[in-house]
């Protein structure tokens, strides 16, 4: 067994580095082209420069991977912050990718490695990066570019073609330089030969696959069209129909429940953080109902005020009555990618509201569109207190003939429903909502079975089957109120009281999307939740994570929370967030009464087998007598000295012999050591064993050598 370097006494291999520039940065140039952000390739070259620059590596320590992963993170997506590249260029696999954050950050964390000391996998990885970046960059719509910032970045849109395949040349001759072997460039004449022919043959098979392929490609070019299109319209459908877009702008409940929309129930749209389950969190607002459809078309916006923070701070706290202190009771809401809405989710009673956002417009009904709004970024929205079942308390005057509209012809069947709902007139509005409600909930059963009819949806559902989804049970107690002549209106969003198994935070699912009922109390002269569905239509936590499910949620979960935590510029709390997340999931994950002993039986077995080959290499090897082991000794120290002396370890896998020919040009310490070498081999691979005279002779001369060249 040789002796291993040490980070600290290695060299920076600039051979590598050089390689490394010749990977990375025909993929960033062609990146930073493609998507109009020069930026991207001036990073590189400077940290490759950088890294040519300092005379040594740096250790490859737990430590120095996760700041660098960070500052590669914060790199993207601040610079995404600064530099917004416009989606829409983005065809499906730059949108799946998120090509805008992934391509630099990918970049980021090749020009890293080449930081780092020189290993098997360095090469891999660079090269893997640096393919998928050019992947990503290919799928780029072209027609859409603007490029007005750097002209010399706009002529590749309509040379597109022509540098993507220079790119790719350069791609695989760098990465087949790489793939060479160190050590032959420090052979003789026979291994540059090798070399030279090695790479001229990867070279010349290159070219003939290129130009055959792209003949085959132009014969068949009609074919491969056909083809392409058919998977990406399937990838494209698949793609769509996974986006799950829940509040149109109108609902339309002549319609029966998307099939999409059903089978992905179980799929996570949110999470959120609180000290207590968020509840009900209301998105789009409905007002005006004709033909078995809500609309809101007496909706007004205006923008709410900000404060705005200096430096490297992105969010941006947006307030509302009472919002410019904010309280201590807040909930953090990150979307899933998943899930598309323009609107935010929140409960009524929220005040203020922290995102990275240009503006923030509300309606007259509460409901919240950004504008600019960086999604990944999440929100936070603060609350007066504590509640699950809040109302928006505005507006105070309900002068909105909206919020009283019947149509013509409900009147008579509302009247006589309400005449066989109120025996006795309610004392006050109050009681009217809570009568209604049990009404509903002791005479009408929850559905999702329904069938399209002639007849308007909520009559039929009154009179006919009283059976129904929320949207039916919230629609008819609406109207009847109205009819009651209590401002009411429609409310669709989450309910939110999953807790995910860690207890760290809750998660709403597609199937928890619901409706409800804001009705105005007059005589408290406040808005008040509803909830006219039978509990078996609430949807409640009802689904179990199982143990995979639970713990891949909970990695995306942090992910999430960091990106979040960069795009909002707090970068400290993204390496403690994600340290903390790492140390609850790894405390999680061991105390368990099965995993926990379970892994302290992995753990035992692991140490005993680590302790039982140290005391394996301490024992005498068999077979070995004394004078033997003495000579194997003495040699080993011929080879630490050579190590030394000219940095030439010898591979675990390389004979003497073998090693000794991988040398470059031997000066005269190699050519004795060499000398030394065939001495040893001599009298150790005999078939009599090495006498004590021709160990102290061995010992002898290799001190010698050692004491000459020690010296130098």
């Amino acid at each position: 067994m040789t002796e291993k370097f040490q980070p600290e006494n290695l060299k920076k291999d600039r051979g590598f580095v050089l390689i490394a520039a010749g990977i990375i940065l025909p993929a960033a140039f062609l990146m930073s082209a493609t998507l109009n952000l020069p930026h991207v390739v001036l990073i590189c070259l400077a940290g490759l420069a950088i890294s040519m620059v300092i005379g040594k590596s740096l250790a490859c320590s737990e430590r120095s991977i996760i700041y660098g992963t960070v500052a590669a993170l914060v790199l993207a997506v601040v610079f995404d912050l600064a530099f917004p590249v416009d989606k829409n260029r983005f065809q499906l696999i730059g949108e799946v990718f998120s090509t805008n954050i992934s391509a630099p950050f990918l970049l980021y964390i090749a020009v890293m490695i080449a930081f780092f000391e020189l290993n098997p996998y360095s090469t891999g990885v660079i090269a893997s990066f640096s393919i998928f970046v050019i992947l990503l960059s290919s799928d780029v719509t072209l027609s859409t570019q603007q490029g007005e910032s750097l002209l010399f970045f706009t002529v590749h849109t309509k040379n597109f073609t022509k540098i993507f395949s220079v790119t790719v040349i350069l791609e695989i001759i760098f990465i087949l330089l790489a793939l060479q072997p160190r050590k032959i460039s420090r052979t003789g004449k026979t291994g540059k030969r090798e070399k030279r022919a090695v790479i001229l043959s990867a070279l010349v098979f290159t070219v003939f696959l290129g130009i055959a392929g792209y003949e085959f490609f132009r014969a068949y070019e009609n074919e491969f069209r056909k083809l392409e299109n058919i998977f990406l319209r399937a990838g494209m459908r698949r793609y769509t129909s996974s986006r799950y877009v829940v509040f149109p702008r109108e609902v339309n409940l002549n319609r029966v429940l998307s099939p999409e929309i059903e089978s992905g129930r179980n799929a996570i749209v949110l999470r959120a953080k609180s000290e207590s389950p968020p509840g009900y969190l209301r998105g789009r607002v409905y007002t005006k109902y004709r033909n078995g459809r809500w609309t809101n078309p007496g909706a007004s916006f205006q923008k709410m005020s900000f404060d705005a923070y200096e430096g490297v701070i992105a969010v941006k706290s947006f307030y509302y009555k009472g919002g410019e202190t904010p309280s201590g009771n807040r909930i953090s809401v990150y979307p899933s990618r998943r899930f598309s809405s323009d609107v935010l989710l929140v409960p009524g009673s929220g005040n203020r509201f922290d995102l990275v956002a240009d503006k923030l417009n509300f309606s007259q009904d509460g409901m919240l569109i950004p504008e600019d709004w960086q999604k990944d970024g999440g929100y936070t929205v603060f609350l007066p207190g504590p509640s699950e079942d809040s109302a928006f308390p505005d507006p105070m005057q309900t002068g909105d003939s909206n919020l009283v509209q019947v149509p013509d012809n409900f009147s008579k069947d509302l009247s006589e429903t309400l005449a066989a709902v109120f025996p006795g007139r309610p004392e006050n509005d109050r009681e009217a909502i809570d009568r209604l409600a049990c009404y509903f909930m002791t005479n009408f059963k929850y559905s999702t079975d329904i069938r399209e009819t002639n007849t308007d949806p909520v009559l039929n559902f009154m009179k006919n089957t009283r059976s129904g989804h929320c949207e039916l049970f919230a629609s008819s107690m609406i109207l009847l109120l109205r009819q009651y002549g209590i401002p009411a209106r429609y409310v669709t969003g989450f309910v939110c009281d999953e807790a995910h198994p860690s207890g760290r935070y809750y998660v709403s699912r597609l199937g928890n999307a619901h409706a409800w009922v804001e009705a105005y109390s007059r005589q408290e002269g406040k808005w008040v939740l509803v909830e006219p569905t039978p509990p078996s239509g609430v949807p409640r936590s009802s689904a179990h994570m199982g143990f995979w499910e639970s713990w891949s949620d909970r990695m995306k979960e942090i992910f999430q929370t960091a990106l979040s935590d960069v795009r909002r510029g707090s970068f400290a709390k993204a390496v403690t967030d994600i340290a903390s997340a790492g140390y609850f999931a790894l405390r999680d994950f061991v105390w368990n009464p099965f995993r926990g002993p379970g892994l302290l039986l992995l753990a035992g077995l692991w140490i005993f087998h680590l302790l039982r080959e140290r005391s394996k290499k301490g024992m005498p090897r068999p077979g070995l007598d004394a004078n033997t082991r003495a000579l194997q000794d003495e040699f080993r120290s011929l080879e630490k000295f050579i190590v030394r002396k000219r940095n030439l370890p010898r591979p675990p896998h390389l004979t003497i012999n073998e090693w000794i020919r991988s040398f470059p040009l031997p000066d005269g310490m190699l050519a004795e050591f060499a000398g030394l070498s065939g001495r040893y081999m001599d009298i150790r691979f005999r078939q009599r064993q090495p006498s004590p005279e021709e160990i102290s002779e061995f010992k002898k001369t290799s001190l010698k050598f050692r004491k000459e060249y020690g010296k130098s």
